[in-house]
């Protein structure tokens, strides 16, 4: 269980670097140009790879291909809804309806996946999700002001929906083809995004195009896929429910890693929801041996 924790806090760090790499390049090129060309080069460098994997390609069948295929693609339309939600809705709610995903993670495991969780462990997760809505959701830019429940907030909770399934189900083929086979898979689905992109009408950029970014893609590409095979192997290793939580969490990094480079001041609730989650992160880590 300790070799779950410790990848968790992995894809942990990989996940929020991952976002700060990312925001800085696809102000240059846009969201889903950076997704399709990360996931591109994802494929073709992880080719490399696959001789060191032979033993476990062994056990691909159509069902467990078939199923990683459809999980892949749900992630990746999540992808494509969550920038699309940010055009019409607040960003920190969108960010922490979202980030939400964590939840419907964890409650499905435990229905399908059979997986258990002791009640301390379940104070702990509510402790961490607790601090990540103090940590993502801006309170300031909502008073005095009427909430509305508009295009960008439903889509918002279709994504933690999307993601949500993702991240629990993905347990099943890990569990059957090790941690490397789904997460290459899922890096075989970029086409999907040249699809969402002609249907858009949105050009492909190529990113040697942005000489001054390369450095935040090859980041956003790198620490990104080291957070998505950290959370594999996390999993093969250990329970999605206690993964999970600790993974998902990756917002409170997100924010002291934006005020460090964007110099983006935080607020108070934000440095209390920082301080609750990491309170939660290092109570599931004890709870976890």
């Amino acid at each position: 269980m300790m070799q779950a924790l410790i990848f968790a806090l992995i894809a942990y760090v990989g996940w929020a670097t991952a976002d700060i790499a990312g925001a800085i390049y696809s102000r240059r090129i846009g969201g889903y140009r950076t997704t399709f060309w990360s996931y591109l080069f994802r494929s073709v460098i992880f080719l490399f790879y696959i001789p060191f994997t032979i033993s476990d390609w062994k056990h691909l069948r159509f069902a467990n291909l078939s199923l990683t295929v459809l999980l892949s693609a749900i992630f990746i339309i999540g992808v494509c809804l969550f920038l699309e939600a940010f055009r019409s809705a607040n960003a920190s709610l969108v960010g922490t309806i979202s980030a939400a995903f964590v939840v419907p993670t964890i409650i499905l495991s435990v229905i399908f996946l059979h997986e258990t969780l002791t009640m301390p462990q379940v104070i702990a997760i509510c402790v961490i999700f607790v601090g990540l809505i103090f940590t993502s959701l801006d309170f300031d830019s909502f008073r005095g002001k009427k909430f509305v429940l508009d295009k960008g907030i439903l889509l918002a909770f279709v994504v933690m929906i999307l993601w949500g399934i993702y991240f629990s189900f993905i347990k099943i083929p890990v569990k059957e083809l090790g941690w490397f086979i789904p997460s290459y898979i899922a890096y075989l689905v970029f086409p999907l995004v040249l699809v969402i992109m002609r249907f858009k009408k949105l050009p492909i950029a190529l990113p040697i195009k942005n000489h001054g970014g390369l450095i935040a893609f090859a980041g956003f590409t790198i620490l990104g896929t080291v957070g998505n095979l950290a959370y594999n192997l996390g999993i093969e290793k250990g329970y999605v429910s206690t993964v999970i939580p600790i993974a998902g969490s990756y917002p409170t990094l997100f924010v002291v890693l934006t005020f460090l480079v964007f110099k983006d001041k935080l607020k108070k609730s934000q440095v209390l929801g920082i301080c609750i989650s990491l309170a939660g992160i290092v109570a599931m880590s004890f709870l976890s041996k």
